[in-house]
């Protein structure tokens, strides 16, 4: 049960009561992506319920929203033929929502609930959140795998994340689609401690300068390749010209050797990549392409593992 994903879980379990009883301590480890004020009653439940928030192994957060009470509408008056009518308007077109709690307030909820998902083992952010949201110093040692998708990445998020340390899974980029960057010039630098346990890497080229160094990866994946320049294609020997994250690759497989590489992005950028990483004898002995246009619309798998 643990190698299928939550829909087919959830489809099979509509198929008979059986399955249904097999699958059910599943479905509620598993709290999928869900709408924004959907979620948010989730938070609430996992904050008052200990015992149900223990059950949570796995959770998906699209952006935490404070709740919303709709607008009651006034009282009735037949005083007046205006007001009489819009009284009447009131019962008829929904009345506008209105905030009944802050971000702070949220985020003392969220951290409520963390505390008590003792045995969360995934967490994947889909959006961007409020700092409220990550202004605490909970550690949860049972988290293994924090994916963090594009755009959702924030400095507040990084400086929660570098209290886990029991990471085993990261997937964490430094420049989103909507900014440069979310913390120029550089990610905000992590302690050589920070991810002793980190195996699997997912992250950008300034991503790699930050985190390769500092942990024992294996398996990495790297999204946003650079630009090529026209003497990058065709001048591979000069150690000035080879980019800072190359290099940081091939001194790192001197101490830990990578098993897999995943590129993503255009074929030349990928390519280029190879190329740099065989003239320093670093190439993984499995390598995943991915390729993707400029504009990053789609990808499509080239190459499966290779020798």
């Amino acid at each position: 049960m643990s190698y299928i994903s939550y829909s087919d879980i959830n489809a099979l379990a509509q198929t008979s009561k059986r399955l249904c009883q097999v699958a059910s301590p599943r479905l509620h480890s598993v709290i999928p992506l869900l709408a924004s004020q959907k979620i948010r009653k989730y938070i609430q439940r996992l904050a008052d319920d200990p015992q149900r928030a223990t059950q949570t192994l796995e959770i998906h957060l699209p952006q935490l929203l404070p709740r919303e009470e709709r607008l009651k509408p006034s009282p009735w008056r037949f005083d007046s033929v205006s007001g009489f009518l819009t009284t009447s308007l009131e019962r008829v077109v929904p009345l506008p929502f209105f905030p009944v709690e802050t971000y702070l307030d949220l985020g003392h909820t969220f951290k409520d609930a963390i505390q008590n998902m003792t045995r969360l083992r995934t967490l994947t952010v889909h959006s961007r959140q409020r700092g409220e949201i990550w202004d605490n110093n909970i550690v949860m040692p049972s988290l293994r795998e924090l994916f963090v998708y594009p755009d959702a990445e924030s400095p507040y998020l990084w400086h929660w994340t570098m209290r886990q340390h029991n990471l085993i899974t990261l997937r964490n980029c430094w420049h989103g689609g909507h900014i440069s960057s979310w913390w120029s010039p550089f990610p905000p630098a992590c302690d050589s401690t920070a991810f002793p346990n980190l195996q699997t890497l997912i992250t950008d080229p300034a991503g790699v300068v930050e985190l390769l160094p500092k942990s024992a990866v294996s398996d990495l994946a790297i999204h946003g390749l650079p630009h090529l320049y026209p003497f990058q294609l065709i001048n591979l020997h000069p150690a000035d010209d080879i980019p800072q994250y190359l290099h940081k690759i091939g001194r790192s497989n001197k101490r830990t050797p990578l098993r897999r590489i995943t590129l993503s992005g255009p074929l030349d950028r990928s390519c280029y990549v190879l190329q740099v990483l065989q003239f320093l004898d670093s190439l993984p002995p499995h390598v995943r392409l991915f390729s993707a246009p400029e504009d990053g619309q789609s990808e499509q798998a080239l190459v499966s593992p290779s020798t």
